[in-house]
């Protein structure tokens, strides 16, 4: 039975990237697939209507699929262009395999004509190099390196199209097994597929949890260890449940999506690793941690038709609601057998305390230089510095003989996956020992015949900063020379990720592989391009704690934290095709470098909120208290902070009291919410602050007698005492009274010269 799935999968696949079998890829693939299956004609009518419902149409309908790569002489559009129902189409993808770096964005202009050829003669070759005796591996490899050829080729011939040939071939394979396994039962009911979901709880206080002082160590073999406990349970699901890489659609950021046959023995195992997973992450870290796990049955016209009844908003949706509510029964299933352990108060000895978390340990207690430590966080200490060295993760069902202990592995929460880390000298060193596994690249895309393994499957995965520097919170914000330094600690992710994904696919265009190719082009931007951005600006004053999904967390100097925020900003507006259904927003915590980390990181999350909750369409930048919008207030403080920064350092410009004066004014003015012109606006209640404002400002501009100097000092009275609602000569969109950003601008101004050595 298992050779009879591998086949019809691997038929499905051929059926999308294959032209024939003179092309080089049927004689790579068809070996693998048993005769029987080659030519059943029923197959192939299973295999017809699994690409059919890939592509989201009916019966009938004709479509040319892109088979020989070449096809079409169109460049692929730029999905994230379309979302919102946005109608204008000018972005259209690279002919470039996966790649982190820029010339991978969608562009609206292209030197040459697109060379799709080029492109599947180099996924032949590389094809090459896969297992040709275990076809487990062969399948696991060829997937991957389908992504990384073919995930920027058009899947259609007949007309332009946003959906690449990875993401159709993949989900029409996926669909073609769940569709015999369904048919193998003979289950009468009109509905063959299952979704399945799942969403880590607690994962943000779980990683943040630390008041050791190697909390930057720590909290990197924390946060990646969430990201192998997610892998660790898809695993599993993939085990029990029968099922291929092709069925996860998507895995990142403490939450995954899978695809499944809707069968007896699907719902029996699915109900099965459900009470197995509560048991084993409630041993593993109590009530800490926790996985809603849920599924949804689906009809093929779900596939085909989107209504609010029907389709795969409607699915997506009753997922989410089904997988929330698992939040408030959990653990139900181990209530009786595990009573003790969760009520029953623990005496005898006197109990330990971790020196990572200052929680009470459970288990064995370990112990490394400054105390007492749980096995669990000696672990992830470890992990966190092997890391610093990772090239190739190795997944193993079971411990691998001959790998020494001084390699690094573990397995998170008894799961069933051994994980190894090793750089590239013990990659080649251990390889003979690497059998039976799966060998993943990290941030690389290279596989030629040196990574490749004879019964072992290779695959690429992206990591946002496993190049990590091992520095201190005080060394990232140490400069040398600097006397003042502070700690910025800054959280972002994309604004109504929820309203995207349920709304923002044009209804006429909400398909599986699109649902799939959109969570692909999130992860590929955190998970992946993040690590351009971190190479570029100042890797030796930041460390990337977390990135993935569509969210990250970084540590580094405060100064830095600013400038790449903005970064990620303008990079990820280019990323999406400059669309205004998407933006992101992020808060950023400045905290002296020993201040605990888990307060500062509570501290960004209540500046994170701060901009998600400031004007009607968020895309904000929040720190120091105040939020400022990405598109309209940010740029015009940031200049403002620029002029007053410069002047302030020419003792002959600006005076500077500047600073301080604005800010006193600002305390002075009483500023309060009030009723304007029917709109709700900040407003001075002390208006002496005008005139004081305007006497003080005069007598500065006299004092320097700098033209620069004097035209900042007088756009500042006017701007501030006008009533024109303007800040740097741009108008003020939400409610902040001018005088509010003004004395921002100050106080970010003093914040940098202080931190230069400039303001004495």
């Amino acid at each position: 039975m298992e050779k009879i799935r591998n086949s019809i999968y691997l038929k499905a696949l051929l059926h999308c990237i294959s032209g024939d079998s003179t092309d080089g890829i049927y004689e790579l693939v068809a070996p693998h697939i048993e005769k029987s299956v080659m030519g059943d004609k029923h197959i192939d009518e299973i295999i017809a209507r699994a690409s059919e419902l890939s592509a989201g149409i009916d019966d009938g309908n004709s479509m040319q699929v892109n088979k020989n790569w070449t096809g079409s002489s169109t460049r692929m559009l730029a999905l994230a262009e379309s979302i919102g129902g946005n109608k204008s189409r000018h972005y259209y993808m690279p002919d470039k395999p996966l790649g982190i770096g820029k010339d991978c964005f969608p562009s609206t202009t292209f030197d040459k004509a697109p060379n799709f050829g080029a492109l599947k003669s180099s996924f032949v070759e590389e094809l090459r190099n896969a297992s040709d005796k275990n076809t487990d591996a062969f399948i696991a490899t060829l997937l991957c390196m389908l992504e990384k050829y073919a995930v920027n080729v058009p899947a259609l011939t007949d007309a332009e199209t946003d959906v690449s040939l990875y993401d159709f071939a993949k989900v029409t394979a996926a669909l073609a097994v769940c569709l015999h396994d369904w048919e193998q039962e003979g289950k009468p009911e009109s509905h063959p597929f299952l979704l399945i979901g799942a969403d880590f709880s607690g994962i943000q206080r779980y990683i943040y949890q630390i008041i050791s002082k190697y909390a930057a160590k720590n909290l990197k073999g924390r946060s990646f260890y969430i990201r192998l406990l997610s892998d660790a349970v898809v695993r599993m699901l993939l085990s029990k449940l029968a099922l291929y890489d092709a069925n996860i659609i998507y895995n990142s950021g403490g939450g995954f999506y899978l695809i499944a046959p809707n069968t007896e023995a699907t719902v029996r195992g699915l109900e099965e690793c459900k009470k197995e997973l509560e048991e084993k992450m409630f041993l593993a870290h109590g009530t800490t941690l926790y996985v809603a796990l849920d599924s949804v049955e689906m009809s093929t016209s779900d596939f085909t038709k989107q209504s609010d009844t029907c389709g795969l908003s409607r699915v997506w949706t009753e997922l989410f609601k089904k997988r929330e509510q698992q939040k408030f029964s959990k653990f139900s299933s181990i209530l009786s057998s595990k009573y003790d352990l969760i009520f029953e108060p623990k005496l005898g000895k006197t109990p330990k305390f971790d020196v990572v978390t200052g929680e009470e340990i459970t288990g064995r207690a370990q112990k490394n230089a400054v105390g007492d430590i749980s096995k669990l966080n000696d672990q992830q200490q470890k992990l966190g510095t092997a890391l610093k060295e990772t090239i190739f993760i190795v997944a193993a069902k079971q411990p691998l003989d001959g790998i020494p202990d001084d390699i690094f592995g573990m397995e998170p929460a008894g799961l069933g996956t051994w994980y190894y880390f090793l750089d590239e000298k013990a990659y080649n060193k251990y390889s003979h020992c690497l059998s039976n596994c799966t060998i993943t690249r990290l941030n690389d895309t290279e596989l030629n015949s040196r990574y490749t393994s004879s019964d072992s499957c290779t695959k690429i995965d992206f990591y946002g900063g496993n190049h990590y520097n091992g520095k201190t919170f005080d060394a990232l914000c140490d400069f040398g020379k600097r006397e003042f330094s502070r700690l910025g600690v800054l959280r972002m992710d994309v604004d109504n990720l929820g309203r995207i994904f349920q709304q923002g696919i044009p209804q006429a265009k909400v398909t599986l592989c699109r649902y799939a190719a959109l969570s692909r082009l999130f992860d590929f931007f955190f998970s992946g391009y993040l690590n351009t951005i971190y190479d570029d600006l100042n890797p030796q004053h930041s460390q990337i704690i977390y990135s993935g999904g569509d969210d990250l967390f970084i540590v580094g100097s405060w100064d830095v934290m600013i400038e790449m925020a903005a970064r990620i900003k303008r990079d990820f507006a280019d990323f999406t095709c400059h669309n205004p259904n998407f933006s992101i927003s992020g808060g950023i915590a400045i905290v002296e470098a020993k201040y605990p980390i888990m307060s500062a990181s509570q501290e960004s999350e209540k500046e994170e909120e701060n901009a998600k909750t400031h004007g009607s369409d968020k895309n904000s930048l929040s720190f120091l208290g105040v939020a400022l919008n990405w598109d309209k207030e940010y740029p015009a403080v940031k200049h403002l902070k620029d002029s007053i920064a410069s002047m302030t350092n020419h003792e002959d410009m600006l005076d500077k009291a500047f600073i301080s004066k604005l800010q006193q004014l600002n305390e002075q003015a009483h500023i309060k919410q009030k009723m304007r012109n029917g709109v709700i606006c900040h407003q001075v209640t002390n208006y002496r602050i005008y005139w004081l404002l305007a006497y003080t400002l005069k007598r500065m501009a006299e004092r320097k007698n700098d033209r620069e100097a004097t035209a900042l000092l007088t756009q500042c009275v006017n701007e501030v005492c006008s009533f024109n609602g303007k800040i740097g000569g741009e108008p003020i969109t939400t409610n902040y009274h001018p005088l509010e950003l003004w004395a921002f601008a100050a106080r970010w101004a003093e914040l940098e010269l202080r931190t230069n050595n400039l303001l004495n």
